[in-house]
């Protein structure tokens, strides 16, 4: 099996239910079906579907573990966990080595191993956002594992999000899935997953989902969120804040570290005019002070080019996304 290289959840459980966590992980990496394990105690029985739940979150070389089903036995102290596998031992091999030769090719292709950290969770984040589609219609069980992300480059955001830390994980980077709920614009709240890797001391919220689906009619990739802060998650993202690590800090967020984060209109108009006169045909910004909407960010990019300063420019055709929760802007022009 593709060994992770950190366990979050595992770190959560108390000591007994930990024992139990490395029983059943070691039992499927050798592809044990059936795993026996002791009861700590007769009073505090184990929370088994949760200690499942965070194996298959730390672990997502676990791919062929079938989720959604299992049966458990007790007998006495002991009790015996019976899970499905989607593959059979034979096949379970062949993935693996084409996960293993398709991870080798990413890391190559992009250098990874020779990028700081903040470098490699970008560089990765940019892969699977362009390469990687969002499978809409029918799912199958691909659709929420690593297979779906490295193998058939169409997933959900549960495959989404394993297949990110699998590459985190490759890369040396502390990764975690979170499974929570979102709630995109103008829709009802629904299940999601992301990320929350650690950079040096501090955590950030990575949701390579939403940027790949950004502009999914360009090749463009987003990073309205990539390294966010949980105050910028929270517009639209659920989680279990006493769970999951905090994360406070914005020094690495994408917009800061581009310095394409502008406080003011103004410092947005002195960048926008110096690349336009530069040549530059590909805007990506993000507003402390967040227009209300697209009307908005319209009428602000509509003032400078009609500006002065300009004026050449005024009969360029450009298009524009704009993420009203997180004050992101991405411009084009042609």
């Amino acid at each position: 099996m593709i060994q992770p290289k950190s366990r979050y959840y595992f770190t959560k459980l108390p000591a007994g239910e930990q024992e139990i966590y490395k029983q059943i992980q070691s039992g499927w990496e050798n592809l044990r079906k059936a795993i026996t394990v002791n009861i700590p105690t007769e009073k505090n029985i184990p929370d088994i579907s949760r200690i499942i739940e965070y194996i298959l979150w730390d672990s997502p070389g676990l791919f062929f573990v079938d989720r959604n089903k299992f049966r458990i036995y007790y007998l006495g102290r002991k009790m015996t966990i019976e899970a499905s596998f989607y593959y059979e031992k034979k096949q379970i091999a062949e993935y693996e080595t084409r996960l293993r030769q398709e991870i080798r090719k990413i890391m190559a292709r992009y250098s990874v191993m020779g990028l700081n950290e903040y470098d490699k969770v970008l560089a990765l984040h940019d892969c699977l956002a362009k390469n990687v589609k969002y499978e809409n219609g029918l799912h199958s069980e691909t659709s929420y594992s690593v297979l779906g992300g490295l193998l058939k480059r169409k997933t959900v955001c549960e495959g989404f999000a394993k297949t990110y830390k699998l590459l985190c994980d490759e890369a040396n980077i502390d990764c975690i899935v979170v499974s929570g709920t979102a709630t995109p614009e103008g829709n009802k709240s629904e299940r999601h997953a992301w990320n929350i890797v650690k950079l040096g001391v501090n955590y950030y919220h990575v949701d390579v989902t939403w940027d790949s689906c950004a502009y999914a009619k360009t090749e463009k990739v987003s990073h309205s969120h990539l390294n966010m802060t949980d105050s910028d998650a929270a517009q639209d993202h659920q989680w279990d804040k006493n769970l999951l690590p905090h994360c406070n800090h914005n020094a690495l967020n994408y917009y800061i570290v581009n310095k394409t984060h502008f406080a003011t209109e103004e410092a947005f108009k002195l960048y926008f005019i110096n690349g336009l006169k530069n040549g530059q045909k590909s805007f990506e910004v993000r507003f402390e002070n967040k227009p209300k909407d697209q009307n908005d960010m319209s009428n602000i990019i509509q003032r400078i080019l009609l500006s002065r300063q300009v004026s050449l420019f005024s009969g360029y055709s450009y298009s524009f996304s704009y993420n009203a929760n997180r004050g992101t802007v991405s411009i084009q022009f042609s």
